[in-house]
């Protein structure tokens, strides 16, 4: 699916590379093996497109998001630059639309410089859609996330 994006985006002369990492919120090691990879990628690619999903809802069913939080900060400071941006995932549930999303929009406030959230829109859009399932077509699946937008445009002094 990612290859056919590229391919599409490509078509359009925008090119694009994509990678994909397993990261522990927790561990400063982990956090700190992910920044050295985005910063090598950023040598090659300026613009970069942060993903994170807690599908699982880890950081809000455990807890963990005042402790994961600073790595959070630390990874969006790497990111930021000109013209880039993160999208935070989840399914569509009030466990992230009433508290995780919240909290991440509080945190980006004070990371002034690095963050902001966008102006448009509420911070907190859903979308909803269906896709067949390959081993048991024609039966489809449904699939409602919501989505947090996050700017990580890095303000300079001049």
């Amino acid at each position: 699916m990612i290859d056919g994006t590229i391919e599409a985006l490509a078509d359009q002369a925008i090119f694009a590379t994509y990678n994909c990492f397993s990261w522990d919120v927790l561990s400063e090691l982990s956090n700190s093996e992910l920044i050295e990879r985005i910063i090598i990628s950023k040598q090659k690619n300026a613009q970069t497109l942060l993903i994170i999903s807690n599908f699982n809802g880890f950081l809000e069913k455990e807890s963990k998001k005042k402790e994961a939080y600073p790595q959070i900060a630390e990874l969006f400071k790497y990111c930021s630059g000109k013209l880039n941006a993160a999208i935070w995932i989840e399914p569509n549930m009030n466990t992230a639309k009433l508290k995780l999303f919240p909290f991440i929009k509080e945190k980006i406030a004070k990371l002034i410089g690095f963050a902001t959230m966008p102006v448009a829109g509420s911070g907190n859009e859903s979308t909803n859609f269906k896709f067949f399932i390959p081993a048991k077509f024609p039966e489809r699946a449904n699939v409602r996330l919501c989505v947090m937008p996050i700017d990580l445009i890095k303000e300079t002094k001049s």
